[in-house]
């Protein structure tokens, strides 16, 4: 899975650098100009809005922060902390080095761009934190996380409607989202296994390879 995600997102950065907006980006562009209503266009620019990427941020730490409170162990809090980091810098770095202009054809600033969709790749990034904090098993099935994306999804569709990014943008998100919150997770449990046993800890290890040798 990490591998096809890391294609995808390499795949979609190429395509974009070299070749601009792509065909299925001028396709669902012109479909969308196509079908904008007034109304639906104001709500879903309001979508959008409320769904910035501080604010999503700042939820996922307040929610992992009460996980960390239950659980009684900083954990939650440092793999929620240490993935909005990550993203952060993956985000800011993408956008920057690519610089890709949005639909309205109007460069972007300075360190931004519209690939990657920043309101995107937080809501999945969010999500699979929560998810997998909130997850009573190890691994989270495909089902559970198609279910959980969809507010992601929708947010996406807003974007891309009401004009603020390209599909590409929003569509790398998913697979460069995935492998944010993997990588978080993957150097927090590094990093716990890492940390020496208190003298309790060891005697019980101790005492518990000594049992079962017997």
């Amino acid at each position: 899975m990490t591998v096809v995600c890391l294609l995808l997102v390499a795949g979609s950065g190429a395509a974009v650098v070299l070749g601009g907006p792509l065909v299925v980006d001028r396709a669902v562009r012109a479909w969308s100009e196509a079908h904008q209503e007034p109304h639906a266009f104001a709500i879903l620019d309001a979508v959008t809005r409320l769904f910035r990427w501080q604010w999503v941020c700042g939820a996922t730490l307040v929610v992992s922060g009460a996980v960390a409170v239950v659980r009684r162990t900083t954990r939650p809090l440092a793999r929620a902390l240490l993935a909005m980091i990550l993203l952060i810098a993956v985000t800011w770095t993408l956008k920057a080095a690519v610089a890709r202009p949005g639909p309205t054809g109007v460069p972007p600033p300075a360190f931004d761009g519209a690939w990657p969709s920043g309101h995107t790749v937080t809501l999945v990034t969010a999500t699979l934190v929560i998810l997998r904090l909130l997850s009573t098993s190890r691994a989270v099935r495909p089902v559970g996380v198609a279910v959980a994306l969809l507010p992601a999804a929708f947010v996406s569709a807003a974007l891309v409607y009401c004009g603020h990014h390209w599909f590409t943008d929003v569509a790398v998100a998913f697979p460069l989202g995935f492998l944010i919150g993997s990588t978080a997770l993957a150097v927090e449990q590094g990093a716990h296994r890492l940390r020496p046993l208190d003298r309790e800890g060891r005697r019980h290890s101790r005492s518990a390879r000594t049992s079962s040798g017997r």
